[in-house]
């Protein structure tokens, strides 16, 4: 990570921008946009660690304002996403090339569904924020799509609930968008 410019999308409580910076990441920018930004901030001003912290979420990113990440990180966001392909998308705009993405979701567990998706429409193991949950070969698909050379996988177990899951982390790099991107408002 030395000298690195990293972008955590989905940063939490700052675990992980914590970490970048101490791997000697030169600039972290961490944004969340939730109530999970308060404990960040509050850690950061005992760290001091240099983080910047900001209450935002993905859709505020433009590579215009931020500037690009030479390394993207954003885990946890998908599925709690009702356009995922916006998500992703905006994170291939936000990567300078030769960057690298970190990218994780929930998947569905059962290989034989990696071509599907599971809508997800009250809840899911109590938590009514979730919207749903792509095999892994649509979560692989819509990476690509949105211009990511997408290099590995790995998984771990996910949380027990209605149908078993796996947490899943694909490993990207920045190729070429299959499809013109979608602004916010879903024209090209």
């Amino acid at each position: 990570m030395a000298g690195l410019r990293v972008l955590d999308a989905g940063s939490n409580a700052g675990y992980d921008p914590f970490m970048f910076r101490k791997r000697g990441a030169s600039y972290v920018l961490a944004c969340e946009p939730f109530d999970f930004h308060r404990q960040a901030t509050f850690l950061e001003s005992v760290y001091e660690s240099g983080v910047d912290f900001q209450r935002i979420g993905w859709q505020d990113l433009h590579p215009e304002v931020h500037g690009r990440f030479d390394y993207i990180h954003c885990h946890g966001v998908l599925y709690y996403e009702p356009h995922p392909t916006l998500l992703i998308e905006r994170l291939r705009s936000m990567l300078a090339e030769g960057g690298t993405l970190l990218f994780g979701s929930m998947l569905l567990e059962d290989p034989l569904l990696s071509e599907y998706a599971r809508f997800v429409p009250r809840s899911y193991y109590g938590d009514d924020t979730w919207w749903w949950v792509p095999g892994r070969l649509v979560m692989r698909w819509m990476l690509e799509t949105s211009g990511f050379d997408v290099h590995e996988l790995s998984v771990s177990p996910g949380p027990p609930g209605e149908f078993p899951t796996v947490n899943g982390y694909f490993l990207g790099t920045a190729g070429e968008p299959v499809l013109p991107p979608l602004d916010l408002l879903g024209s090209r």
